[in-house]
């Protein structure tokens, strides 16, 4: 069968300028007649052997970190030719990687490094240079004599940074690339982040943007010897039914990329994993099987809360949920025996339990329904109220309030005494005009998902308690990634007004994570209504709060509900003096 012209990779009016001249098959076209025409039929692609694809990989170098456990990771993985992307949550290191990664693609040859500059394409105005400076400082004494006639300046002036705001400036950047790169020696191009353009891209036409966006960039690698690296951001999918956390924009993006790296952060300790190579062949590692001998399964007595019963004493009964069969998210730890322990007590009286048993590995799940021996009491009590807020702390919040919130100490009627000890009994606090809700998602979305609700639900929910207690604005601390806090707000926006403390970065730097966390605590505290997670200890001390506070117990002691047919009522734990 003869191969028609219209299947050549030509332009439509050229098909049809040779179909004007009779010409119908490819066997028909002439090298005379192509000339004559001005026809460039396109060439096939220059071949390679195997070998000299392999000689070309070990004299392009790769680049590392010089962090040595990272760049166990690392090794081989960022090199010209190809696109390497570091996923993660914020604050999982993806754009402090990419700082001391500006630095390493300049080290000299003789110590690995490829000599070469840097583009960075700054999408989501993370770049900062006088991190950047300190980066260079450490990475110039630690380099010894070879880079000693190096200055952190020598090394800035290597760094290009674009400003990228859009997928738009995106695409023409790489056009501009094109021509810039004929007169620089670059060796790395980092975009960070691709989430930022292709998220407030078309949600139809992000697929084939973001196609284009890589293969750009591909070839702009090959053709001019440079590695890429993009960082993207996590996003939340559901699965049979169980939420959890994976690199955005789906299979196709990561087809399109050669290695994937997920960051992550667990205290002070950063982890990496490989998850895709075309270097490496990735291994699972192997494990044991690990069964527990006995499993009791905390819980509450079904009518505690409501008969107001509240005698110590526990009992095995039938589970009020199906209990799990594997712990810890680890398919191989399971139990032989999984029996449910209704409880209300001190955690001493579990020793009643421990007694009885003959187990040699016995585990408790859900050890929090056990109390504290003191929990509740007046002396407990006392040393709660004892412990105030960081005098620091409360004025950036309460500057929050009033710039925000039109909420002060003086008209929510809140304010205590210097001294704790000279605080009195009250139920009179009123709050500020908005409602506060804790709501807490991450790693509740997996370990209480029998209580966390969708995002459209926790929206009706905020929305119908708005309009219930007349208010317009609504402040929201939560634990959720950027993209579905931005959905949240979405959904609330512009009947209410949605607010969230964002740090300075003076704030930031200052008082890290933790101080963050506590003047989101103070500001939920002040609130007119609070609504908490169901188990959270976060929403647990901003309650205590209140209780110091004086609001009534009813504005204080509620929870987001999975549904409306699943709403259990939180303890209510009356301060006691």
């Amino acid at each position: 069968m003869e191969q028609s012209i219209s299947s050549l990779n030509l332009p439509r009016n050229k098909i049809i300028q040779l179909q004007s001249v009779g010409k119908k098959y490819c066997i028909d076209l002439t090298e005379t007649l192509l000339s004559s025409l001005l026809i460039e039929l396109p060439k096939s692609p220059k071949t390679v052997t195997a070998l000299d694809l392999l000689e070309s990989e070990f004299l392009g170098g790769h680049i590392l970190s010089l962090n040595s456990e990272l760049d166990k990771v690392l090794h081989g993985e960022i090199t010209p030719g190809r696109i390497t992307e570091l996923s993660g949550f914020p604050g999982s290191g993806r754009t402090q990687i990419c700082f001391q990664l500006c630095a390493t693609t300049q080290l000299p040859e003789a110590i690995g490094g490829l000599e070469g500059q840097v583009i960075y394409l700054n999408t989501n105005k993370n770049f900062s240079s006088t991190r950047l400076k300190e980066v260079a400082g450490k990475l110039i004494k630690r380099s010894g004599p070879l880079m000693q006639h190096k200055s952190e300046e020598d090394i800035l002036s290597n760094v290009f940074v674009f400003n990228v705001n859009d997928v738009c400036e995106l695409f023409a950047t790489t056009i501009f690339l094109g021509e810039f790169l004929k007169t620089k020696s670059v060796k790395l191009v980092i975009i960070d982040s691709i989430a930022h353009p292709l998220r407030a891209a078309n949600s139809t036409e992000r697929i084939t943007v973001t196609y284009k966006l890589l293969d750009g960039f591909q070839k702009l690698s090959r053709a001019f010897n440079f590695a890429v690296v993009i960082t993207n951001d996590f996003t939340t999918r559901v699965k049979n039914n169980e939420a959890y956390y994976t690199p955005s924009f789906g299979d196709g993006f990561f087809e399109r990329i050669n290695s994937r790296i997920c960051l992550s952060k667990q205290g002070n300790v950063h982890t990496a994993e490989l998850v895709k190579s075309v270097v490496k062949m990735l291994k699972k590692q192997k494990y044991t099987k690990c069964i527990l001998d006995e499993v009791y399964v905390l819980q509450h007595f079904e009518d505690m809360f409501e008969s107001g019963n509240f005698e110590e004493k526990w009992l095995i009964e039938k589970c009020q949920k199906p209990p799990k069969m594997k712990f810890f998210y680890y398919a191989n730890i399971t139990a032989s025996n999984i029996k449910c322990l209704s409880f209300h007590g001190p955690a001493t009286k579990l020793a009643e339990l421990f007694k009885l048993e003959k187990s040699r590995t016995l585990m408790l799940e859900r050890a929090e329904v056990a109390l504290h021996d003191t929990f509740g009491n007046d002396l407990y009590w006392k040393a709660r109220r004892s412990m105030r807020f960081n005098r620091e702390l409360r004025k950036v919040a309460n500057d929050f309030r009033i710039m925000k919130l039109d909420s002060n100490d003086e008209d929510d009627l809140t304010t205590l005494p210097p001294d704790w000890r000279d605080e009195k009994p009250k139920r009179n606090a009123k709050g500020g005009p908005y409602l506060a809700v804790h709501m807490r998602r991450r790693d509740f979305l997996r370990g209480r998902a029998d209580k966390v609700p969708d995002l459209l639900n926790v929206a009706k929910q905020i929305s119908k308690k708005l309009n219930e207690l007349k208010l317009a604005k609504i402040f929201i601390a939560t634990d959720a990634p950027r993209i579905e806090f931005e959905e949240l707000n979405k959904a609330l926006s512009p009947k209410y007004e949605v607010y969230k403390y964002q740090a300075s970065k003076h704030v930031e730097s200052k008082y890290s994570a933790g101080g963050i966390a506590i003047i989101d605590q103070i500001i939920c505290s002040y609130a007119r209504y609070f609504i908490g997670t169901s188990d959270s200890t976060f929403s647990f001390r901003i309650q205590e709060e209140r209780e110091i506070l004086g609001f009534p117990t009813k504005s204080t002691f509620n929870v987001l509900c999975k549904n409306n047919t699943n709403c259990e009522k939180p303890s209510v734990w009356k301060i006691v003096y």
